[in-house]
């Protein structure tokens, strides 16, 4: 599950190499914009590998974060069924009889198997929305300080209104 989290946040990391070279092509391009013919042709090329680099290492990651998480949940989602199981053998007959075999089963069958859309799927996501942010914000002050400067209030300023609107009686009963 950890190996999956950081396969994750190096497919977020390199979801960011493509805006990060045409950026970096647009720069070499308005640098030269009247006279094309002083176009550093090596370097937009450079930069053009490096955003496909950055889309199949996106790629692969994620594909790789999802398989470790897949492999975490089926483990989980044994290790549960035999240790429900084994608590099952454990509880007296009688108990069984006064529950049902139905609701045994949904135990077994339903409520357990829920747990393996969230490590299969939904971590792998979490540690990337998590580590997508950071990135942006690194990024953007790298590139220009002021400009990561202003978008780092203008996403703080949308953190306080989200909270805001979150703190309503009604939000909070949603």
């Amino acid at each position: 599950l950890f190996l999956s989290g950081f396969l994750a946040a190096l497919a977020a990391i390199c979801s960011f190499a493509p805006y990060l070279s045409i950026y970096y092509i647009v720069r070499e391009i308005l640098f030269v914009y009247p006279d094309m013919s002083l176009l550093n042709v090596s370097a937009i090329s450079t930069w053009g590998w490096l955003a496909l680099a950055g889309i199949l290492g996106n790629i692969v990651f994620y594909f790789f974060a999802l398989l470790c998480s897949h492999v975490a949940a089926f483990g989980t989602l044994y290790e549960l069924k035999v240790a429900f199981a084994d608590h099952i053998m454990q509880i007296p007959l009688g108990y069984h009889l006064t529950l049902g075999s139905g609701k045994m089963r949904k135990i077994m069958d339903e409520n357990i198997e829920s747990v393996e859309g969230f490590i299969a799927h939904q971590f792998p996501d979490f540690v990337a929305s998590i580590t997508a942010p950071i990135v942006m914000v690194i990024i953007l002050l790298a590139v220009d300080w002021r400009f990561g400067l202003a978008s780092l209030v203008g996403i703080i300023l949308a953190f306080v209104a989200e909270f805001i609107g979150f703190g309503s009686g009604e939000m909070k009963e949603n």
